[in-house]
């Protein structure tokens, strides 16, 4: 399947996922992450910028048996660090921020 079709569809099943669990979001709220196609399979990496929504969505389409599945995650952690590439050091975390 070509590449931007398939991430079309994954906007489409993403959408309907949050439709059917969440009221009120809009289609123009989902936004790609990462994308890629190797041989026949595609995956790509969506999420919402719903605020009300803080979920991560992975649809994988594997061409050879004609499947798309969608798996969805719940992010439980984030926190900003500071790291230096230029000296490889790590400076702590950002407290300004709650978790």
């Amino acid at each position: 399947m070509d590449g931007n079709l398939f991430i079309a569809h994954a906007h489409d099943i993403v959408y309907e996922y949050i439709k059917e669990n969440y009221a009120g979001t809009s289609r123009e709220y989902i936004t790609t992450i990462w994308a890629c196609k190797t041989a026949e399979n595609n995956k790509v990496i969506l999420t919402s910028l719903d605020p009300n929504i803080d979920l991560i969505f992975e649809v994988t389409f594997r061409g050879a048996v004609d499947h798309a599945y969608l798996d969805v995650y719940s992010k439980i952690h984030h926190e900003n660090l500071f790291y230096s590439t230029l000296d490889n050091v790590f400076y702590g975390r950002d407290t300004s921020e709650g978790k």
